[in-house]
């Protein structure tokens, strides 16, 4: 995450210098009118959404994937808890639920 913000501050520096140097120009050519310094401006600004979004859903991506990478070898290298012959099953006198049939007194005396 903090590679990402880091990245995202790098690239708004460069958006920051593309946009200078397109005023600069426009300023040092005196034929150009405000709409195309506008519509200019404007490019520099989408194209620099569109490769932050670009960025921030690869991470997003890389991130999932590494999650996926660690549950399969979760799985591959964890040995199951059940061992060979556990399939035992209780009696019909086992209870259902968690009811007690002791009295509260016995246990307290």
């Amino acid at each position: 995450m903090a590679l990402q913000r880091w990245l995202n501050v790098v690239m708004d520096l460069m958006v920051l210098g593309i946009a200078m140097f397109v005023i600069s120009f426009a300023v040092w050519r005196k034929n150009t009118t405000s709409g195309q310094i506008g519509i200019a401006l404007n490019v520099v600004l989408q194209a620099n959404l569109f490769l932050l979004r670009l960025v921030e859903a690869w991470t997003t991506i890389e991130t999932s994937l590494g999650a996926v990478s660690r549950l399969r070898a979760f799985e591959k290298d964890v040995l199951p808890e059940e061992k060979p012959g556990e399939d035992h099953l209780p009696t019909v006198e086992w209870p259902a639920h968690g009811a007690s049939t002791n009295s509260p007194s016995t246990f307290l005396s």
